[in-house]
C-alpha cells in the first residue's frame, strides 16, 4: 500500500511545480472527542444518522461510536464567535458544521440494515474488499517526490495533481474505520456473523435463469405488440365513428335504425323497385311492444274484473234499497 518513491530528476515539469507547503504536523489524526451531551441532544444526534431510536434501538451503539469518533487526518475543530463548534480542513479549505465522519457512520447504519436483511455479512465483506481494491488502484498513480528544496510532496501522474499531505491518510482512515466498525458489528451480531455464505449458482442454474429472463422479455414484447395492435384498432374505430357523426348525424335522427331502402320485386309486373321498408330490428321491436301491451291488458283485466263485478253487485243492492 506504499506509494512509489521517485527522485526529483525523474519527475515531469508538472510534478516539479509543487504546491504551497502546509504547516508541520498537518495530516496527523486528531484524537479530540466531542463534548458531553444531554439526553435530548443525543437523541437529536441519533436522528441525524437516520436511526430510529425506538424501532432501531440495536443501532444505538453506532451512534455512540460516531459521537466519540476522532477527526480524520487534516481536519481540526474550531469555534466561531458565538462558541458554536465547526470543523475545518486545511488541505481543501472546507469548513462544515457537522462532524466529517457522520457520513461514514451513516454507511455503517446501512451496513447493519443490509446484514439483517440478507442474513449475513457476505455482501458487506464483498463491498469492503472491492472498496480496498479500488483504493489500491487509485493510489497506484501517486508518486512520492522531492522539490528543489528537498521538501517531500506527492504527485499524481494521471491528473497532474500535486499535494504535500499524504493522499493515503484520508482514504485508508475511512477504510480502516469501516473495517473496525464491521468487526464490532460482528461482535454485536454473533449469530449473523457465523452465518454461512450462500452457495454460488452453478452454470446450469445461470443458464436456466438466462433462458427464463429471455422468455419473460419475449412474452412482454409480444404482449406490448398485442396491446398496441388493439389500441390501434380502437383508435381507428373511434375515428370512423367521429367521421360518421360529423357527416351524417347532423340534427335529430328520429327514424335512424327504423327504416331502410331496399330493392323489392313488385307483385304486378315482377320488376324490382326501390322501396322504403322497416328494418328487421324495428319490426321486431314493434311486434314486441304490441305483445307486451296485450299481455299488460290481459293482466290488468284479470286483476280488476273482480273489483268491477263487486262494484256492480253493490250498486244493484243500493238501487233496490233506494227503490223500497
Amino acid at each position: 500500500r506504499s506509494l512509489s518513491p521517485s527522485a526529483t530528476a525523474a519527475a515531469s515539469p508538472a510534478a516539479q511545480a509543487a504546491p504551497t507547503k502546509l504547516p508541520d504536523g498537518f495530516g496527523q489524526p486528531t484524537t479530540t472527542k466531542r463534548k458531553h451531551a444531554s439526553v435530548v441532544e443525543m437523541l437529536e444526534y441519533v436522528k441525524t444518522l437516520d436511526i430510529d431510536p425506538i424501532k432501531e434501538a440495536d443501532m444505538l451503539w453506532i451512534a455512540e461510536e460516531a459521537f466519540n469518533a476522532a477527526l480524520p487526518p487534516g481536519w481540526t475543530e474550531h469555534q466561531d464567535d458565538h462558541g458554536v463548534p465547526y470543523f475545518h480542513n486545511q488541505a481543501t479549505g472546507e469548513s462544515v458544521w457537522r462532524h466529517p465522519m457522520d457520513d461514514l457512520f451513516k454507511e455503517i447504519v446501512e451496513f447493519q440494515r443490509n446484514v439483517v436483511r440478507n442474513g449475513g455479512f457476505h455482501l458487506v465483506e464483498d463491498g469492503l474488499a472491492e472498496l480496498e481494491e479500488n483504493i489500491r488502484c487509485d493510489l497506484a498513480d501517486w508518486m512520492e517526490l522531492y522539490d528543489d528544496h528537498g521538501e517531500k510532496f506527492f504527485y499524481n501522474r494521471r491528473s497532474d495533481e500535486s499535494r504535500f499531505d499524504d493522499p493515503r491518510m484520508a482514504v485508508y482512515h475511512n477504510l480502516y474505520a469501516k473495517i473496525r466498525m464491521v468487526a464490532k458489528m460482528k461482535e454485536k451480531l454473533p449469530v449473523l456473523a457465523r452465518a454461512p455464505r450462500p452457495e454460488e449458482p452453478t452454470m446450469q442454474e445461470l443458464e436456466l435463469r438466462r433462458r427464463q429472463q429471455e422468455a419473460e422479455e419475449k412474452y412482454l414484447k409480444c404482449l406490448v405488440k398485442i396491446q398496441a395492435f388493439g389500441r390501434a384498432i380502437l383508435a381507428k374505430r373511434h375515428y370512423r365513428n367521429l367521421q360518421a357523426q360529423a357527416t351524417v348525424q347532423k340534427g335529430p335522427q328520429p327514424l335512424r335504425g327504423k327504416f331502410r331502402l331496399r330493392m323489392d320485386r313488385m307483385a304486378g309486373n315482377g320488376k324490382k323497385e326501390l322501396v322504403l321498408a322497416m328494418t328487421t330490428p324495428h319490426r321486431r321491436n314493434r311486434a314486441a311492444k304490441r305483445i307486451q301491451a296485450r299481455v299488460r291488458g290481459v293482466l290488468a283485466r284479470k286483476r280488476l274484473r273482480p273489483l268491477i263485478q263487486h262494484r256492480a253487485f253493490l250498486s244493484k243492492i243500493v238501487t233496490r234499497v233506494q227503490a223500497r
